[in-house]
This record gives C-alpha cells, structure tokens and sequence, in this order.
C-alpha cells in the first residue's frame, strides 16, 4: 500500500495524550509532523526501512511498538478525557479495509 497512519500526541497536564495534529494516511517517505524531534513507535518503521531514513533528522526518541489495551482506553476515559462513556468506547479506523480482521474459508 505504501501508506502509513500517522497519529501525533503529545502529553497534556494531566498526564494523558492529547492529539497534536488530526490522524492521517500518509504515503510513506517524508512525513507531515506537526512539529520535530517527536518520538515515534510503531510497526511501520520495519515494514519500511526507508521511512525512518527519510525522517531521520526529525524523529526523537524510538519506542517500542505496543497494541493498545482497553484497560488504557477505559483509564483515559475515566479521568474525564474523553467525551464517550468507558462502557461506548471503540477504535476509530482512517481505513477499515486495513483494520478488518480477515476471514478464514473453511
């Protein structure tokens, strides 16, 4: 596909993230950031290579790449962040062709 989602947050006062910058796809090469020396994570940097040399200069810190949890969307949610319920929370998809879980034939 060569595209990659791109979600930026920064920390708020509170601790929580707060969106920096509007989700997006974006063809991989030099990235739209909302502002430089981010810190990144995810699975695209192995997928392609050349991202992370493309955005080298502008990229902070390299976290590892962790699958959200709902015991942390419920967190954010409980502190009063979000404008859901805990119990109406679900996963936003820019592209749920990407996100659907596929069907195994029998």
């Amino acid at each position: 596909m060569n595209e990659v989602y791109v979600g930026q947050y920064s920390r708020g006062r509170d601790g929580l993230p707060e969106a920096a910058a509007d989700e997006s796809i974006q063809p991989v090469g030099r990235l739209v950031l909302a502002k430089e020396q981010v810190d990144f994570a995810g699975a695209a940097w192995e997928r392609y290579p050349d991202l992370l040399a493309a955005n080298a200069g502008r990229l902070g810190r390299r976290h590892a790449f962790v699958q959200p949890r709902a015991s942390c969307l419920l967190r954010i949610a409980a502190a009063g962040a979000a404008a859901v319920a805990p119990d109406r929370l679900q996963p936003a998809y820019l592209r749920s062709r990407v996100a659907a879980i596929p069907v195994k034939q029998a």
